[in-house]
């Protein structure tokens, strides 16, 4: 299940790939610019990251492999029984992907038992909308976005520091993931940390001369509030 997962944010990292908006691009570099690495200091820790919870989230700078940055944010802003209100943006030069979805995670172990109940969806702030009775059939479209919060922690993986924008994990979790899609496979290293909410990914990397990256820059367990309109 971590291959989704990684897979998920190594997908994110080469959105930027597509033609250049002068508007987000503008966004982007701003964004960039006012970035800077925190001294915060991670013990390590044992185990997975904790439940779903309202009010967490978690921010990724992403560098695809032309080397044009991005932003990823995925957050938790409402419960509705079972189900958990999340939401993802996805920015980059090309410009905004946005979602807002409820959806039953179970266990958070398979997401091809995933539940989705609603979704919105936002392109470059323009809203795209699905009827109910889409939902279901159109999954395949949203598996990477439900794939960033699964959990399939391994108590045997090896043990390794890494840093990022948001400090310095002591022990984190390292896998080297052989990722297929098709016919298509890369290898790509991922550091998972207990302490960091929904996924625990600090930071992964593709194997290669030009590696797709997505490195940990801010994160909080309360304060994540909904983008969308009511």
């Amino acid at each position: 299940m971590y291959r989704r997962v990684v897979l998920a944010l190594c997908l994110l990292a080469a959105v930027g790939c597509g033609r250049i908006n002068d508007a987000y691009k503008l966004e982007v570099d701003r964004r960039v610019a006012a970035l800077h690495t925190t001294a915060a200091s991670y013990a390590q820790e044992d185990g997975a990251p904790a439940g779903l919870e309202v009010g967490q989230w978690a921010e990724y700078k992403l560098t695809g492999s032309n080397k044009r940055p991005g932003f990823a944010t995925y957050k938790v802003v409402g419960r509705q029984g079972e189900a958990f209100w999340v939401e993802t943006s996805v920015t980059t030069y090309s410009g905004k992907q946005e979602t807002r979805m409820l959806i039953d995670f179970g266990d958070r172990t398979d997401p091809e038992k995933f539940k989705v109940h609603a979704i919105k969806m936002r392109t470059n702030d323009k809203p795209v909308e699905y009827p109910p009775a889409a939902l279901q059939m159109m999954q395949a479209m949203w598996k990477p976005i439900l794939s960033q919060f699964v959990i399939d922690w391994s108590a045997s993986a090896p043990r390794e520091d890494a840093s990022a924008g948001a400090g310095r994990f002591e022990g984190c979790y390292k896998r080297r993931l052989d990722i297929g899609v098709g016919p298509y496979h890369q290898k790509t290293d991922a550091w998972l940390h207990p302490v960091v909410p929904i996924n625990g990914i600090v930071r992964s990397a593709t194997v290669g001369k030009n590696p797709s990256i997505s490195e940990l820059i801010a994160f909080g367990n309360t304060g994540a509030v909904s983008s969308f309109s009511p």
